[in-house]
């Protein structure tokens, strides 16, 4: 199995919107990229739809998008196993012969309930799984509807919030919240235990299950909701032993989840998700991989989708004495280091350009300058059109403009050497085919590339710092399984000697590789040492920085690239646990010779969140990349560049996909997201050269940093903490970021 893995971006779009010209863009991301066309994601299904009655042959069909589709596999369970790979479109059920479907001739199967699982790969390992539920009924009446929802539950056309006690009766919460007794459930038995449960302070609601293969159906009006599912492991101590599935209205959000890889047996542990309803009853399907899936408790609520305008960051305050639910401290006395972290961004495709709304980019313009220092920019993709079309032929235009926005803003430009012309890739010239962007340039034409690196640093002096490619894009040796690290430090070199002969005072860093990792040990081909709440690092990713350190010509700094999922899931394990990714890849990075311990470490590219998902608010997202930023400082990093700084308006979260302000193409738009008000007071009292002093919490759900004037305080958990700071009370709302 390889292991590329291009961290979860929005819209990645990888060449210029250009006024006069239509450009069109053709992009293989892997799964869980929200992108126009994500690589191998399943869609839906034609020939069945949930919860319908099949009766004779049918055709079933997996609708996938994605160009670089390597397989299909089908999955059938319930009353009779079947299991069906097609590697070729049209994606059948058992197949077809010139696109005419063999059919599934249900006579000669079981009445019952079934559910099918479609999962596409494409050539790079990554993909994605959608189900349906349905049942077939040749012989025999439908079985009778799942059992009743509790009376408590149903409020007519208008949405109550729904909560379950899974496997048990109905219970009161410490908080006052009343749970129905089970109810809405097809499928599954019950379990109950009395061993304590950690984590939470409503052990009873975890102290029992439904298990099985099972499903819930619960109606209610169409709209978005926030489904959480509670978990606890009551039976096995060891990781492996129980691994299941959960869908929500046909779509995979748990696939092959393990909760003893997140948590410790008989520990509380909440997931969330955010789903769209529009049949009029909410579906979520638990099915066994190994060993029965299980639940402990259900929770749906009123999904949230107003865009909040952050308010300003109010002080401290002294409220009356009492109990806080946390208390803080500062020793100003015992200094603990130094900050090196400088703030910045990565334009991509759309960045407060000219021709967008006047207003908004005005806005945008004025956020983006008082947020960042750094700003960088590709010479190719990602908002620059082919700088050399042909060879001797060189087109500067868009990267000019980049440029002098960048000059504009005041920001110190950075410039991202990636990506090459076609005629460096086997191309012909005068032609620029944007699918192929990611190829590298083939090793005869690497002297064509430094020469055209060596022109960029010519054409723009002011531009002092050079990242050499893109995430290794175009070096995987797949023969061989892992990255190719010696053609890569090859052109490196090259790059560097080329760009280091005409501007001496130049600082260029690599090898720009994404830190891959993996939450299944055992899942792995190549597992490193280093491991935590996100899972385990992939030897692969680390081997090409000990190559590279040791065989590069020179560098200034280094840079790194990494999102908190997992290839083997592709989901973030534990949104705030597994920050901590960033740090111990600093930490590791460290202890490496040939310049590990000293060359500074830029976070060319980092996703801490789940990319794209529709699960994260805007306040949650930015208290997770806010606990990002702490490990940074406190790891030693000297740089961090915010990947597409701008949003765009059809994207989750009104864009808002880990960027700083919303799309200023819109009218109304260059408005900034909570997350520029993190990046800009890190920026304003966290900058380089900050002295940083020790901090105690009693909790470790609230992160601290402290300057000798500043506190900066993220709350980490989704309700309401009072916190005592040194003595004086306030009061922040669930995942609130604010500086004291």
């Amino acid at each position: 199995m390889t292991s590329i893995q291009v961290p979860r971006r929005s819209q990645r779009r990888l060449i210029p919107r250009l006024a006069a010209a239509v450009l069109f863009v053709m992009v293989a991301i892997p799964f869980g990229v929200v992108a126009e066309a994500a690589s191998s994601v399943v869609t839906g299904f034609s020939g069945v739809q949930k919860g319908q009655i099949l009766k004779g042959t049918v055709a079933i069909e997996a609708h996938v998008t994605g160009s670089s589709i390597s397989q299909v596999v089908f999955q059938l369970s319930g009353p009779q196993t079947r299991s069906h790979t097609e590697q070729t479109a049209p994606y059948f059920f058992l197949g077809n012969t010139n696109g005419t479907p063999t059919g599934w001739n249900t006579t000669q199967s079981p009445d019952g309930e079934y559910t099918l699982t479609a999962s596409a790969t494409d050539r790079a390992g990554a993909g994605g799984s959608r189900l349906v539920r349905f049942r077939v009924g040749n012989r025999t009446p439908p079985a009778p509807a799942a059992t009743a929802i509790p009376p408590a539950m149903m409020g007519g056309s208008a949405f109550r919030p729904v909560r379950i006690n899974s496997g048990s009766s109905a219970y009161t919460g410490g908080d006052g919240r009343v749970w129905a007794a089970d109810g809405g459930f097809s499928g599954g038995s019950t379990y109950a235990g009395g061993t304590a449960i950690g984590g939470t302070t409503d052990e009873p609601l975890f102290q029992k299950e439904r298990y099985g293969t099972f499903s819930y159906a619960f109606p209610m009006p169409s709209g978005s909701y926030r489904v959480t599912l509670k978990f606890a492991e009551l039976y096995w101590t060891a990781v492996g032993r129980r691994v299941f599935d959960v869908a929500l209205e046909g779509t995979v959000v748990l696939n092959n989840f393990d909760i003893l890889t997140e948590v410790a047996p008989y520990t509380a542990l909440d997931k969330s998700f955010v789903v769209d309803v529009g049949d009029g009853t909410l579906n979520l399907e638990f099915s066994r991989v190994s060993d029965n899936a299980s639940v402990a408790a259900i929770e749906v609520m009123a999904a949230a989708t107003a865009v909040p305008t952050p308010a300003p960051v109010p002080s401290a305050t002294t409220t009356p004495a009492g109990t806080a639910d946390v208390t803080v401290s500062i020793d100003r006395a015992s200094q603990t280091g130094v900050s090196l972290l400088a703030m910045g961004v990565t334009h991509t495709h759309h960045s407060a350009d000219p021709w967008d709304n006047a207003a908004a980019v005005a806005s945008a313009r004025q956020l983006l300058q008082a947020s960042s220092v750094y700003q960088n920019q590709h010479i190719m993709g990602w908002g620059a059109d082919n700088p050399q079309p042909s060879p001797g032929v060189y087109n500067w235009g868009s990267l000019d403009r980049r440029i002098d926005l960048i000059r504009q803003t005041g920001g110190v430009p950075v410039i991202t050497l990636c990506c090459a012309p076609d005629w460096m890739k086997g191309g012909p010239a005068g032609s620029t085919d944007w699918s192929k962007l990611e190829a590298a340039p083939t090793t005869d034409h690497f002297a064509d590339f430094a020469e055209l690196s060596r022109q960029v640093a010519l054409r723009y002096p002011d531009v002092k710092h050079f990242q050499v490619w893109n995430e290794l894009k175009g070096f995987y040796n797949s023969s061989v399984n892992r990255w190719d690290y010696e053609r890569y430090t090859t052109m490196y070199n090259m790059v560097y000697d080329a760009v280091k002969s005409v501007r001496p005072d130049a600082k260029l860093g690599g090898p720009y590789v994404v830190m891959d990792s993996w939450l299944n040990r055992s899942f792995m081909s190549h597992p490193s040492s280093i491991s935590g709440p996100y899972g385990t690092l992939d030897q692969r990713a680390l081997d090409v920085i000990t190559y590279w350190l040791a065989n590069k010509r020179g560098a200034e700094f280094i840079a790194v690239d990494a999102w908190a999922g997992n290839k083997d899931t592709g989901v973030v394990a534990n949104d705030f646990a597994s920050t901590q990714k960033f740090r111990d890849v600093a930490n590791w990075i460290r202890q490496q010779p040939n310049g590990g311990a000293a060359l500074p470490i830029w976070w060319a590219e980092w996703y801490p969140t789940p990319w794209g998902a529709t699960n994260y608010g805007h306040d949650h997202q930015n208290a997770v990349l806010a606990t990002t930023l702490v490990h940074m400082i406190e790891s030693g990093a000297a740089m961090q560049l915010r990947w597409q700084p701008q949003g765009e308006t059809a994207m989750s979260f009104q864009g808002n996909t880990e960027s700083l302000w919303s799309d200023a193409a819109v009218a109304g738009g260059g408005q900034p997201f909570p997350y520029y008000h993190t990046q800009k007071a890190i920026k304003e009292h966290f900058a380089p050269g900050t002295t940083l002093y020790k901090t105690l919490t009693s909790s470790p759900e609230v992160e601290m940093l402290a300057s000798a004037t500043r506190t900066l305080l993220i709350n980490q958990r989704p309700t309401t903490v009072t916190v005592s700071v040194d003595g004086s009370r306030i009061t922040m709302a669930g995942y609130e970021v604010r500086v004291l």
